[in-house]
């Protein structure tokens, strides 16, 4: 199992995310549609192996003049997954509560 991917451990604090679109492959309607709001250890990785990224409401800025449009969401993942070229899977699962999924 070759595994080239750079993880790194960012935070253990609180955030709303939603799936990715590789998340939504892997999980499908495993969960929610629209954002949870969690506490978790969250992995800074590629893209590609993120399942989760964290959401931004965009109406929480509207009336905040230090913003012309909402932040870009930061890249850190609750769950990553990477898949070896020859087959093979590594995976991180950082949820600190439980989901009501």
């Amino acid at each position: 199992f070759e595994f080239d991917s750079s993880w790194t451990l960012t935070a253990y604090t609180k955030r709303s995310i939603t799936a990715t679109s590789v998340g939504r492959q892997i999980l499908g309607d495993a969960f929610p549609k629209q954002h949870v709001y969690t506490k978790a250890n969250f992995v800074r990785a590629p893209e590609k192996d993120c399942l989760f990224i964290e959401y931004i409401n965009p109406e929480d800025y509207e009336d905040d003049s230090d913003y012309d449009e909402p932040p870009s969401p930061s890249r850190d993942s609750p769950v990553v997954m990477h898949r070896g070229p020859n087959g093979g899977s590594l995976s991180y699962f950082g949820f600190a509560n439980d989901l009501d999924v």
